[in-house]
């Protein structure tokens, strides 16, 4: 039995803000969210679509597992 191994690699991803862009939620192209993933009070996004803050600045995660995580903050927040 042979065990094969590898390695998968992805390089870029380019989030789709086009269904956002006339709606004034976007901020400098990107869909910016606070802490707890709310682009406004009334309002939360989590995925590779959101930008919130991070220990470098505002920015994406884009993983499956940041996107499982981030909903489950957003579905919490107040």
């Amino acid at each position: 039995m042979e065990i094969a191994s590898g390695c998968l690699s992805a390089m870029g991803d380019v989030p789709n803000t086009n269904w956002p862009s006339t709606s004034g939620l976007l901020v400098n192209g990107r869909l910016e969210v606070d802490t707890r993933g709310r682009v406004r009070p009334d309002i939360v996004a989590a995925g590779d679509v959101a930008a919130f803050p991070t220990a470098r600045g505002i920015g994406r995660i884009p993983l499956r597992t940041s996107a499982i995580e981030q909903s489950k903050v957003a579905a919490l927040a107040p």
